[in-house]
């Protein structure tokens, strides 16, 4: 049971980060890159990494794999 669970916060994290990207990726397309491109990189970057992260440990340590 537990391991469904690891598996089950995996899966919210990869879909979080992927909804992240897909949002973002459609305010770049309508808004354009500001003008300070660290900021852009932090902000397309770091929070679908920390989302991934976060699901991986929980499969990690739930779930074993």
């Amino acid at each position: 049971m537990i391991e469904r669970l690891g598996n089950l916060i995996y899966w919210l994290g990869c879909g979080a980060a992927v909804l992240w990207l897909v949002l973002l990726g459609t305010k770049i397309y309508t808004d354009g890159l500001s003008h300070r491109p660290t900021d852009d990189v932090f902000v397309l970057l770091v929070p679908p990494a920390v989302f991934w992260l976060v699901g991986r440990g929980a499969k990690y340590l739930f779930a074993g794999k």
